[in-house]
């Protein structure tokens, strides 16, 4: 019954201009906006990330590494227990910086008041050059392929591991327009402080309309 009334209360993302998705309280996604897809074509995401083929799958079968999966999804419990939640972070393209203010808000039923799922919505923050945020390094596999012939990219902020840095990480924009299958995901250390806070309760962003009908 939960999962219907979810399903119904689409329209509550419809209009909005922020990427954003509804979860049930399987944890799995209902419904992808269209300014999801609209966001993934423009900074070329993989057709697996449109919300046709995300709409029905877990939400953090998409988060990589067990750290991170841990505090993502604990926002977005949060969020499935009735309570907002959000956290900062970036998310750049190669020649765009941006700060991204990912919100997790409950969506209540109009019968029973409970709680039948959250709304998902990453809200731009700020957006400007990329080298307004980070210094640019160019494409060198010595300095940045690990011994096991990988390249750790920081799936927040997209800067690369130096190899046998743990804590230095640069901004190179070829590795991000680069496709190399040898290329995987991980979070650095700068990252993964402002992810693994506390949830911040009581956000000042609200739906226009929380309820499904």
């Amino acid at each position: 019954m939960e999962h219907l009334e979810l399903s119904k209360a689409t329209y509550i993302l419809e209009e909005e201009q922020a990427p954003a998705c509804l979860v049930g309280l399987d944890g799995c996604i209902v419904y992808c906006n269209p300014a999801w897809d609209l966001f993934a074509r423009e900074n070329g995401g993989d057709p697996a990330a449109l919300g046709q083929a995300v709409s029905g799958a877990s939400f953090g079968s998409f988060i990589r590494g067990e750290r991170v999966a841990d505090a993502v999804m604990s926002y977005l419990e949060s969020a499935l227990r009735g309570d907002p939640a959000s956290f900062l972070s970036e998310c750049n393209s190669a020649e765009v910086g941006r700060v991204i203010l990912n919100r997790f808000e409950p969506v209540h039923s109009s019968r029973s008041h409970r709680t039948v799922g959250a709304a998902a919505v990453y809200s731009l923050v700020r957006s400007c050059p990329i080298a307004e945020l980070h210094a640019t390094h160019p494409v060198r596999g010595d300095l940045y392929r690990g011994g096991d012939g990988l390249i750790r990219m920081c799936a927040f902020c997209r800067r690369v591991q130096r190899r046998g840095e743990d804590g230095r990480w640069d901004f190179v924009p070829g590795y991000i327009k680069n496709h190399d299958e040898t290329i995987v995901q991980a979070s650095c250390g700068t990252c993964l402080a402002q992810l693994v806070g506390e949830p911040v309760s009581g956000t000042p962003y609200r739906l226009r309309n929380k309820v499904a009908h």
